[in-house]
């Protein structure tokens, strides 16, 4: 009889350990998933904001660059080109 129980004690504590080791390695994965998500959540983050940076950037470095008449008139030369060229039909 007692050794039937140490038998049964023995299997429980087996499959307790069993059981303990799977929701373990459950949550350890949770876990990286998580981890994953929020590390794209931050990269995405970052892109948009280096990229507003960048284009906020270049507006300032435009908008100081073209108080120059010599830069507005190389803008206006540009613009008029483009609109000859358009009619051409050249590419």
């Amino acid at each position: 009889v007692i050794a039937d129980a140490k038998v049964a004690a023995d299997k429980v504590r087996a499959e307790l350990i069993e059981r303990a080791k799977g929701e373990g390695d459950a949550l350890i994965e949770r876990a990286k998933q998580e981890i994953e998500r929020e590390r794209n959540e931050a990269i995405d983050s970052l892109r948009r904001e280096a990229v507003e940076l960048a284009i906020a950037a270049a507006s300032r470095l435009v908008s100081q660059r073209l108080d120059g008449a010599a830069d507005r008139k190389l803008v206006e030369d540009f613009l008029a080109t483009v609109g000859t060229n358009t009619g051409t039909g050249a590419a």
